[in-house]
């Protein structure tokens, strides 16, 4: 993995290389894209249904699905919206931690102490939640065989299901977003 210098406080990002349901991940990437989401949104999507199902994957695991990449050159355009959904992510899969140490040492931490990109709370929570959405984004994808319509129809059913819809307000509580 490489790494960019940037100014002292911010982020150190490097690609995300991973070798897990790296085909699935294609398909996601493909459809999403084609469909006019960026990056960013494909990525924070991706993680939000691994978040949403409990489904965190260890970031060096291997299925001999193949390998992707992420370049880093997403964060480095969008710093400020990867940040966002970083620790948006960090604080759903926390909701168990008292609200000023889920905001002041985990969700919105910087790599201002000289850790490792992927070492971060924040950033490693976004993307063991991503890997862990994979496959049930792609299960979305593909049960809808690729149609437009029914994909962001099934896509809204699930976002707005009551129990989604109950996560996001007890968050939305704990950090008094109104």
């Amino acid at each position: 993995m490489k790494g960019t210098k940037m100014a002292n406080n911010q982020m150190n990002s490097t690609d995300f290389i991973f070798s897990y349901k790296a085909d699935e991940y294609t398909n996601v990437d493909s459809f999403l894209s084609s469909h006019r989401l960026n990056a960013v949104e494909i990525q924070f999507l991706t993680a939000l249904f691994g978040s949403n199902q409990g489904q965190k994957v260890p970031l060096n695991e291997k299925d001999g699905s193949g390998q992707r990449s992420l370049s880093r050159t997403v964060f480095d355009k969008n710093a400020p919206d990867m940040e966002r959904n970083f620790g948006l992510i960090t604080i759903l899969n926390n909701q168990d931690v008292s609200y000023g140490d889920l905001l002041n040492k985990k969700a919105f931490q910087k790599n201002d102490d000289g850790r490792k990109f992927f070492e971060l709370e924040n950033v490693s929570e976004f993307y063991t939640s991503f890997l862990g959405g994979i496959e049930s984004l792609n299960d979305l994808i593909t049960e809808y065989g690729n149609n437009e319509r029914d994909v962001f129809d099934g896509l809204f059913e699930y976002l707005t299901d009551d129990d989604n819809v109950e996560i996001i307000e007890n968050v939305a509580k704990q950090v008094k977003i109104k």
